[in-house]
């Protein structure tokens, strides 16, 4: 099976430095006050919409438009696959870190002789 050709306007290095950008602001910036993103990066406008559903941040929308602000359908394309699987990574990374520090605490506890209920 062949892989499908995509004619995007973005180089590989501008759609890297588009997500590394978007990646820093996820790990910098709390969920609770987590806004959108509309903002030129790489030469290029990016307009990246999030959702925050039950401690989980979800994509809404990703747009890649050029100087015009039209929409370049197969950027955006590619741009919403990486952040889709970007959000997945940080959404995992961040259950484990929490279920982590739950543990630790545990063992805190424990350690004192403090038996705390375990709530699954």
């Amino acid at each position: 099976m062949g892989v499908l050709k995509i004619n995007c306007h973005c180089d590989e290095s501008q759609m890297d430095t588009i997500i590394g950008h978007i990646a820093d602001y996820l790990y910098q910036t709390d969920r609770y006050t987590l806004g959108d993103i509309d903002e030129e990066i790489a030469d290029m406008r990016v307009c990246v919409d999030f959702e925050v559903f039950m401690d989980t941040i979800r994509l809404k929308s990703a747009e890649v438009q050029d100087s015009d602000w039209e929409t370049l359908y197969e950027d955006s394309a590619v741009l919403t696959s990486r952040l889709q699987s970007l959000l997945r990574d940080f959404n995992s990374d961040r259950c484990e870190a929490i279920r982590q520090a739950r543990q630790i605490r545990r063992d805190q506890l424990n350690s004192l002789g403090i038996y705390p209920i375990v709530k699954y």
